[in-house]
């Protein structure tokens, strides 16, 4: 692969789902990387991120891993072997991961790792916050 992709954004949801015109629509949008919860450790049963990517050429479909670490540096299961498939001629891919179960025990940053082929890995986060 001649250019290194590179995530554009990351969108928090509860759930997804492909319309037959062929876009999505989201339920449960959060509206900030902040994921608030009653009682720690829980469960999250509903949890997707959506990322998007440009800089993958329209003949390429590299491997996604991906891999959440929590703020005491434990991490969930690692979801690997994904294909990435472009929908634009610029490289421009849509990457729906769902993400749960996913079990949260500390309140913090969570950092996501992501890393597509053997390239290096690019970061993003979100908070888990306890609410009374």
């Amino acid at each position: 692969m001649t250019t290194t992709p590179t995530l554009i954004d990351i969108i928090f949801c509860d759930d997804v789902r492909e319309e037959k015109n062929g876009r999505y629509s989201l339920m449960g949008v959060y509206p900030t990387k902040e994921i608030s919860v009653q009682q720690l450790p829980t469960i999250i049963n509903q949890l997707n991120l959506v990322m998007r990517f440009t800089g993958i050429p329209a003949d390429y479909a590299p491997f996604l891993q991906v891999k959440i670490t929590a703020p005491d540096g434990q991490d969930s299961r690692p979801v690997q072997g994904q294909i990435l498939t472009p929908t634009s001629a610029e490289g421009e891919t849509l990457f729906i991961l769902c993400a749960s179960p996913l079990q949260l025990s500390q309140e913090g940053r969570h950092m996501i790792q992501i890393k597509i082929d053997d390239d290096g890995s690019q970061d993003a986060y979100f908070n888990v916050i306890k609410t009374e």
